[in-house]
Parts: C-alpha cells; sequence; structure tokens
C-alpha cells in the first residue's frame, strides 16, 4: 500500500480535526477529477507492512 500525503489537524475533510492519509492509485479516473496525479498506484512512498 502507498500513500501521497498525510495531513494531521486538517479539518477540510469533515466536521473537527482529525488526520486525513491519502493513498495512492485509483482506477475510477473520474473525467474532471481534481486528484488525477492519484491515479497511479506507483505514486507515493511505500507503508511498511
Amino acid at each position: 500500500m502507498r500513500y501521497l500525503k498525510i495531513v494531521p489537524g486538517t479539518s477540510v475533510d469533515g466536521p473537527g480535526l482529525r488526520t486525513s492519509v491519502y493513498f495512492a492509485g485509483c482506477s475510477h479516473h473520474c473525467h474532471g477529477c481534481h486528484n488525477e496525479h492519484s491515479w497511479d498506484f506507483m505514486g507515493g512512498e511505500q507503508i511498511a507492512p
């Protein structure tokens, strides 16, 4: 599993403060996607098992 970004203390992704983890890889490829850089399953950093 690979992650693109970890954002501690964010209030953007829902109510209250939280830590958001953005993972690499998406096969939907939606038209108008605002995160096309996340489509690559080999992007980001590897999470150690």
